[in-house]
């Protein structure tokens, strides 16, 4: 008996359609597994229209935050970094905020909301975000 998460991993390295796929992946799975896959990408499906195709398509997702100035994350007080936890032996915080994006739908412009959780290596004393 095997229990646990599936993970299913689709390296692309530039040659089709990234965000195209992805939403093609939720489709296939949707029919197999009861709950939709998270999909995980990289930065290069970075941006606030695809973010709302994958939010009104029902698609959860992580991926890192593109151009995030580390300068101003190092000045980020350390106390909001409040859960805490390892990894393969590595030291972590975390705090969850928001990230807001505007996207254009036909004619109208709205407003969508992301989480962006802040991560801090402490094992490292580096920073990044990513969103949700």
């Amino acid at each position: 008996h095997t229990t646990g998460r599936i993970v299913d991993f689709e390296i692309q390295e530039g040659k089709g359609d990234l965000k195209s796929h992805i939403v093609e992946l939720k489709r296939e799975w949707e029919e197999a597994l009861e709950e939709t896959p998270i999909m995980v990408f990289d930065r290069e499906g970075y941006g606030g229209d695809f973010f709302n195709i994958l939010i009104e398509n029902q698609i959860p997702f992580v991926t890192w935050e593109k151009h995030i100035d580390s300068k101003i994350l190092k000045k980020i007080d350390d106390k909001k970094y409040t859960e805490k936890f390892e990894l393969n032996g590595k030291k972590y915080s975390v705090f969850e905020g928001e990230k807001e994006f505007i996207v254009e739908e036909g004619q109208e412009k709205k407003s969508i909301k992301l989480r962006r959780i802040y991560i801090w290596n402490q094992s490292n004393n580096r920073r990044t975000c990513c969103v949700a």
